[in-house]
Order: C-alpha cells, then structure tokens, then sequence
C-alpha cells in the first residue's frame, strides 16, 4: 500500500470522519504522492460542489439545464490531480498542476454563485433572464478566475491587464462583424422588440415575414409561411426597421377588397358582409371586422373589408374563408 494511503487508513481522525482533518490528510498525501501540496483547491472543489448543489436545488424548473457549464469545469479539477500523480518524476514545475485546477474550481464557483444569485434568486421576482446575457457573464466568471490564479502565480498586474487589452484590441479587429452581430444580439435581448414565437417583417419587402423560433449569439432564425428558415444576421436586424405583428396586441388586422354593382345599397351590402364573416374561422369579434366604401371604380362600388385575427400564421386560409 502507498504510503500516503497508509497514514490516511492509520489516522483515527479520517477514519471517524473528521471532514477538516480529512481534507489535511488528502492534503499530505497529494503532496506524498503528487509532490505538490493542494493548498486549499480540494477545499476549493468541496465548496464548487456545495454551490453547486445549492443551485440545483433552488433553481427553478427548466433552469437547472444551466448547470451543465460549472459542472464541467469542476469535471476538469481531478484531471490535474491526475496529471501530477502520473507525471510527477517528469514536470520540471509541479505547481502547475496546482494552479489548473485552482482555476477550474475558481471558475466553477464563480459560475454557481452567479448562477445562484441571478436564476435561483433574482428570477422569482422577475422574468427570466435572456440565455445570452447569461452566457456572456459566465465568460466573465471565466475570465475572472483565469485572471485571478494569473495573479496567483506570480504575474504582473499590469502586464495581465496591458497584455489583455493587446490581445482584445486583435481579437476586435479579427472579428468586428461576429463581435458587432453579438452586440446586436444583446441589444435585442435588451430592447424586446420581439420575442420568440413573435411574427415579424424583417425588411422592407413584404414577402420577407416570418415567425422567429430562435435568437442565438450571431443571429436570428424565423420560419416563413412558405416552411423555408432564413438566417437573419443580428448586425442586419439592428439596422433594419422592424414590423411585428404579434405586438402589442396578439392580433393583426387583415384586408380585403370586395366589388358590387352600384344598384346595390351601400348600407345593404356592409350588412350581408359582416353577416358573413361573423363566425369565419380566425375573424375576432373583439375587436370588430368593420366595412367601408373605399372607392368607385368602372365595374361598381369597391368596399375595404377590415377584420382582425390572432391566426396569423394561418392569415392566407383566414382571409381565403372570409372570402
């Protein structure tokens, strides 16, 4: 038997589960066996797993899918351990190990506590928070912890922040078109002008209508009438001005255009239409279709059908009965 095993089996303290001494004797045998001491970062994994669990038991339900990235990082911390036990006679600094999986654990609880603070806390007075303001202050968390154990391992603060600010100067200007659709995909999310499941035209053609099933980093999908996705550039949407038929009201008005003979009575003719419609598939009653004389043209009386409906994904078969 190793002898790190053997002085944990020997000691009453670890046998009897003392969690403080336990911890210092695993401590001890890392440094035995690994030949480097954890010096805190299996305390720091305990309290990863601890947030963690918090999380998952105060999450509300459907949020707790949101684990899956702390849960990975703390999933890395025991590979390091690995690595200074396999290749301990090999590393030139055995401190790596150390400082690897200080970050991992870092920001695994850093993700957890966020994820406490804004989905298990914050969300029960609020609306749900957006997934992408999610996902970008997890990366901050990230950042966070890798600047953190930087520090840790004897960095210079200003070269960490004056190198940082080099490295993100070239990654703007690589990127400026992913980073601008990421940008206006924040400031979707922030202004609302629509949501999924909304209709939206999306340009100034009227064909380009489609009702939006996904916003994502990059871009926003929708679903058009004819059944065919359009991939919509985030940067494009912040540009365009966009038509949304599902706001503020779920309903939308449609328009037809009905021609009569001038014999007929005006009044007469508003009064069998309206008959006709009531009832139609998708035509509301609140608010109400209406009928107005909208022109005189060679072959009659041309009168505007005006109704309202909630079926706008169905709006050519509402308007086609209607007819």
């Amino acid at each position: 038997m190793p002898v790190g095993l053997e002085l944990l089996c020997e000691d009453e303290s670890f046998m009897n589960g003392d969690p403080t001494t336990a911890v210092d004797l695993m401590d001890q045998w890392f440094l035995s066996v690994g030949g480097w001491s954890t010096d805190g970062a299996l305390r720091q994994i305990l309290f990863a797993v601890i947030a963690l669990l918090v999380f998952l038991l105060t999450a509300p339900r459907g949020r707790r899918g949101l684990a899956w990235s702390p849960f990975m990082l703390l999933l890395v911390c025991p590979f390091s351990l690995a690595t200074s036990m396999l290749l301990s006679e090999t590393l030139d600094k055995p401190q790596v190990p150390r400082f690897v999986m200080h970050f991992f654990a870092l920001a695994s609880v850093l993700q957890s506590l966020l994820l406490i603070a804004l989905v298990a806390c914050w969300e029960r007075v609020i609306p749900a928070i957006p997934k992408i303001f999610l996902d970008v202050l997890r990366l901050l968390m990230i950042l966070t912890a890798l600047l953190v154990v930087l520090w840790e391992a004897g960095a210079d603060a200003g070269e960490l922040f004056a190198g940082s600010a080099v490295l993100t100067a070239v990654l703007g200007f690589a990127l400026k078109d992913t980073l601008g659709n990421v940008f206006a995909g924040l400031a979707i999310h922030a202004e609302h002008p629509f949501e999924l499941g909304d209709w939206i035209q999306y340009d100034t053609q009227p064909a380009h209508i489609g009702k939006v099933v996904e916003i994502n980093w990059r871009a926003t999908r929708v679903i058009t009438l004819d059944e065919a996705c359009v991939i919509i550039p985030n940067g494009q949407l912040a540009q365009a001005s966009i038509r949304n038929f599902t706001k503020p009201q779920p309903w939308s008005r449609r328009s037809l255009f009905v021609i009569t003979p001038y014999a007929i009575s005006p009044q007469h003719v508003q009064q069998i239409i309206l008959q006709a419609i009531r009832g139609s598939f998708g035509v509301l009653e609140h608010p109400a279709p209406s009928v107005v004389t909208n022109n005189f043209v060679e072959r009659g009386v041309e009168y505007w059908v005006r109704l309202f409906t909630n079926e706008f994904g169905a709006r050519d078969k509402v308007g086609g009965i209607a007819r």
